[in-house]
């Protein structure tokens, strides 16, 4: 196992009460509370997470975020540096999922990373007689808004597919929880091994426009 650990920001992002605080609360300390108390602002926990192939570490800084509007001007600042965005919805409420795309754009307006990562989580899954939001939704969201863009390539190219990037859990039962965070952690390693080679490329391809071409003028109108 590699004694280096990678670090990586995880941002958790989704309307309020979804279970964004109880889905790293689950996976950090295994501990799960009925009780809703609503995140104020930001907070964020790390966790050291090993890949699946157990040959790395990864620590994950995992954000957790206020989900009520009144908070969201607080939380534009710590969309900076993501490098996981996890959106986070609850299957039995529509409008949570409904309210993803506002959640999703304002990420990528504010994140300011070039080529993030977007994972989509369904969580709830322990009360499916009261399901609200299909598989197949989430499916097609996730297709119509990154399947086949630069976030699908980002999870290690065409051995990686949309579904890979969808996961329904319950942080109640503890269903697949872990299962979200050795992904992210796989993706991290996977981005750090196999970009360098492309951000040599766009390194060596760039043209400096801070210099001007030879017998060009220094004027700029």
């Amino acid at each position: 196992m590699s004694s280096n650990a990678r670090t990586a920001k995880v941002l958790l992002l989704g309307d309020a009460s979804v279970g964004k605080t109880s889905l790293r609360s689950q996976f950090i300390h295994h501990i799960f509370s009925s009780a809703y108390r609503a995140t104020v602002g930001c907070d964020f926990l790390t966790s050291k997470v090993v890949t699946t192939n157990g040959a790395s570490t990864v620590s994950l800084q995992i954000w957790d975020t206020a989900g009520q509007e009144r908070f969201n001007s607080i939380g534009l600042s710590f969309y900076r540096g993501t490098d996981v965005a996890v959106l986070v919805y609850d299957i039995t409420n529509a409008a949570s999922f409904s309210h993803l795309t506002k959640w999703l754009a304002d990420f990528r307006e504010n994140a300011q990373v070039r080529r993030p990562t977007i994972l989509l989580v369904g969580n709830k899954v322990d009360k499916e007689e009261y399901r609200a939001v299909s598989t197949r939704q989430a499916l097609e969201f996730a297709t119509n808004n990154w399947g086949g863009q630069s976030e699908i390539a980002a999870l290690g190219g065409t051995s990686m597919s949309v579904e890979d990037t969808c996961f329904e859990v319950s942080a109640k039962e503890n269903i697949a929880v872990g299962a979200i965070f050795k992904k992210i952690a796989d993706i991290v390693v996977y981005q750090a091994e196999n970009t360098r080679e492309l951000l040599d490329f766009d390194i060596d391809g760039r043209v400096d426009i801070e210099q001007p071409a030879v017998g060009a003028s220094s004027r700029c109108c």
